[in-house]
């Protein structure tokens, strides 16, 4: 749950620092997996610009969960970040 929640909390801090108009958050889940997608139309004056370390904070704490996560622009002018993750389920007594 923290990793979905980071993951979240990283990728619409990225959308608005670098996008416009509203991010699109989607959380899938089922028996095998948690897909966490987030999507916002870039803004045409942040396409090159880079700072900050964000994805590779993200990329890093998903790949700690034993997940994979791709982001980048998808060719209409929105960025996607997509984290699939194995879902963990605890039992409690």
């Amino acid at each position: 749950g923290l990793t979905v929640h980071r993951i979240v909390e990283e990728a619409l801090t990225n959308a608005h620092k670098h996008g416009t108009g509203a991010a699109i958050v989607d959380i899938a889940d089922d028996a095998t997996r948690v897909v966490v997608r987030v999507e916002n139309e870039i803004d045409a004056a942040a396409r090159t610009a880079r700072s900050g370390h964000g994805t590779t904070g993200m990329r890093e704490r998903v790949a700690a969960a034993h997940g994979e996560l791709t982001s980048g622009p998808d060719g209409a002018g929105r960025w996607v970040v997509e984290a699939v993750l194995p879902h963990v389920r605890t039992e409690h007594p």
